[in-house]
C-alpha cells in the first residue's frame, strides 16, 4: 500500500497510511520511519525507496530484519 492523501492543511497535502501491505518491500530502502496510529492513519512502518513510499505491518518479521539492516 502506498500512501495516501487524507486531508489539505494550510496549503499543504497530508498524507498517511491508511492500510498496510504485509508483503515485503524488494526495492533498496532509502529511510523509514513509523507511523503511530490516530484515525484514519493506522500504525504503519512506512519504507522509502526511490519508487515511492511503501506502508508496511509493523509486526512482520521481514519488516524487522529490514530496520536492522539500515540502521
Amino acid at each position: 500500500m502506498v500512501f495516501e492523501v487524507i486531508a489539505r492543511s494550510r496549503g499543504f497535502l497530508v498524507s498517511c497510511c491508511k492500510t498496510v501491505s504485509r508483503t515485503e518491500v524488494n526495492d533498496p530502502i532509502t529511510g523509514y520511519w513509523i507511523q503511530n496510529y490516530n484515525a484514519p492513519c493506522v500504525r504503519a512502518v512506512i519504507f522509502e525507496t526511490e519508487k515511492g513510499l511503501f506502508c508496511s505491518y509493523h509486526k512482520q518479521p521481514w519488516v524487522r530484519r529490514k530496520i536492522q539492516q539500515f540502521e
